[in-house]
This record gives C-alpha cells, structure tokens and sequence, in this order.
C-alpha cells in the first residue's frame, strides 16, 4: 500500500505527535508498505531526512504560529496515494487533506491549548468551520487513550471512532544499567534522581513541579530536567528566584536509545501536565521499569495505578504534587522494584508495537 502521513513535527523537531508519526512510518515499511510522511519545515534547521527509511517531504509555510503552519503546496500532493493518515492537530495542513479527495484516517492526538487569548480564538473558529467537516469525512477517527476522554469532542462520533493505543518500542525502551556522567549527571550516584521529560510549554506543568520541587527540599533528591523549548528561558529563571540548587538542565533528547537511558536512571519520572492524551513519557518511563508521579488526568487511568506503576496528585495542585513526591521517596527498594516491574508487563501486555501496528493496519485495510 503506498501511504501518506500528514503531521505538524517530525523529529528531530520536538513533540510527541512526530515521534508516533516517525514510529509508525519506520514500521509500515518494515511490513512492506511505501511511505511518504508530509511535515513543515522549521528552518534553518539543517535535516538529515536522507537517514531515514521513509520518504520526507518538509513543506515551506506561508504564515507559521508554533506548529501550526500555513501549506497550501500540500493541495496537490496525495493523488497517488492509497491513503493518507492525518495526525491531528495540524492547523493549516488539516485542510488539504480534507479537500484532497483522497480516503483518509485522523489520529486525533490532543487538545489543541493554546495560552495567549487570540490563539483560542483562532482555534474556536477553525474548529467550527473546519475540524467537524475533517473529522466527519474521515473513515476512521483513532483516539489514542481512552475512549470517553476525546469522544466527548463534539464533532467526533463515537461509532466513527476507534481506541488504538500508541505503541512502544519495548526493545529499545527497557530495564538497563547505565552511567550517569555519561548522561552529565556525573556525581549523582548517591542521589534519587527525579526526572521531568518533555517540551517546555505550558500546558506541560513544569511551573507546577519547580513549586513543589522547592517545598520538597530533600538533599537526598535531584531534579534532572530533559526537554527544550520556546519557554526554556523563564523556567530557567523560575528556578533561580526559588533558589532551587538541587536541579540539572540536560536539553533536549531526539535519541531514543539516549532517552530510555535517562529513563532508567531516574528514580523516577514527573509528569505534571495541565492536559495530556497518552503521555509517551509515561509509557516509555514504565518500559523501562520506573515509577512515574502524573497528574491525574483521563489519559494516565490505564496506566498509572497509584501505588502499584507510580502515584497520582490532583493535576495543577502543587500541595498534591509534593505529598506524591514524598511517597515514591519513602518506598523501599524492594516496593519500587515492584512498582517497575508491574509498569513494565502493562506496557508489554496493552502498549506493545506490534498490537498497535497490526490493529492500524486493520483499519488501513477497512479504509480503503
């Protein structure tokens, strides 16, 4: 079957929402299929697409906003294929796809949420011009988490829609033994590592566990901080007008195999989003036998089962958060080795990569 994805980012730009798109691209060529994926070019990054098993198309936005991008040139880019998959949202790519007369599938990631009030604004709007028109002519509508969470949308229908998990690669993201100054936390050794991982954004929550963070104060504990973004600056500031000491800034981390390594040598991994769907993050932590601290978001249920994979606090409740935070740093090794291994044979038994790709492929074939 020759394939299109459509998606807003791909790596190594950041985001979630690229990584499943680069995830289930590799895979269908593995199975045979031809793949083109369609993604907006960030310049002036330099891309190494050539690297990658599947074609890659990054097309030049008129008017761009974060990653949100204007490309009419997409208009006539999907005639020869079998199928496009759209990875939604994707403002001002949606549409071509939508116009393209082409039989298409939408995994509807997340919530769009945006901070500045014309954004929302914009959003309100296009949704109601377009994302009920999109989703409507679609064939299928696949949500990534539960199914009552993202039905509720009211231009999604839930005898349209179906609940496929994203999958993860449990080859490369597993239990290991790694080390720390490779990693740059040299020096670390006798510390509990607590790990945030994500794009500092927002809607990620990372104001939210610097406040925690600074009342939790344990000299026994560090913070280690992997992701980048438009918002690094102020975090960085935050930090320093709470006089936080105990906390090291890595950047962002495009290598998976890197990553899983800083999955395994946390202590454990500090999801305090605002909103999330699936939560990569916390999928990829448990893989990797850590327990993971979430907000307590419809996303997390299937995943974090507080007090056996992690524990979960009120989402945005700092008060919360903290008492979460001295929980998983009062349970003994051998509980917390406990914890890790439940996490990981969830994730083997309902987040595996073969059970996602062979159900997608199900619904590639029904498609079409």
């Amino acid at each position: 079957m020759k394939i299109a994805h459509v998606v807003a980012s791909l790596p190594p730009d950041i985001g979630g929402m690229g990584r499943v798109a680069y995830d289930e691209a590799s895979e269908l060529v593995k199975r045979g299929h031809q793949v083109t994926v369609f993604t907006l070019a960030y310049f002036p990054y330099e891309y190494k697409d050539e690297k990658f098993p599947f074609k890659v198309v990054r097309a030049k936005p008129l008017v761009r906003s974060g990653i949100a991008g204007l490309v009419p040139e997409l208009r006539q880019s999907f005639h020869d294929f079998d199928l496009v998959h759209l990875h939604y949202p994707f403002y001002g790519g949606a549409e071509w796809v939508w116009l393209s007369g082409r039989p298409y599938v939408v995994t509807y990631h997340m919530d769009a949420s945006p901070t500045l009030k014309h954004r929302q604004l914009v959003k309100n709007v296009y949704d109601r011009l377009f994302a009920k028109r999109i989703m409507q002519k679609s064939k299928r509508v696949i949500l990534v988490d539960e199914r009552h969470y993202l039905a509720e949308r009211k231009f999604i229908f839930p005898d349209q829609s179906i609940v496929i998990h994203n999958g993860i690669n449990t080859e490369i993201f597993k239990p290991q033994t790694v080390n720390l100054h490779d990693l740059g936390l040299g020096g670390l050794e006798n510390k509990k590592i607590f790990m945030f991982v994500g794009n500092l954004l927002p809607i990620k929550g990372l104001s939210k566990l610097l406040k925690a963070w600074h009342k939790f104060n344990r000299d026994d504990a560090h913070l280690a901080i992997v992701g980048g973004g438009y918002h690094e600056h102020e975090y960085r500031a935050e930090a320093e007008n709470l006089k936080i000491k105990n906390i090291t800034w890595l950047g962002a981390c495009h290598d998976p195999e890197k990553m899983a390594k800083f999955y395994a040598a946390a202590f454990a991994v500090v999801i305090p989003s605002i909103s999330e769907s699936f939560s990569l993050v916390a999928t990829e932590a448990m893989a990797c036998e850590t327990p993971v601290v979430s907000s307590n978001l419809p996303g997390m249920h299937e995943k974090i089962i507080d007090g056996e994979t992690g524990y979960v606090f009120e989402t945005g409740n700092e008060v919360d958060l903290e008492k979460s935070l001295k929980k998983i740093i009062s349970v003994s090794h051998e509980e917390k080795k406990k914890m890790g291994e439940k996490g990981r044979k969830l994730v083997l038994d309902k987040f595996s990569m073969q059970g996602h790709m062979d159900r997608l492929e199900e619904v590639y074939k029904e498609a079409v």
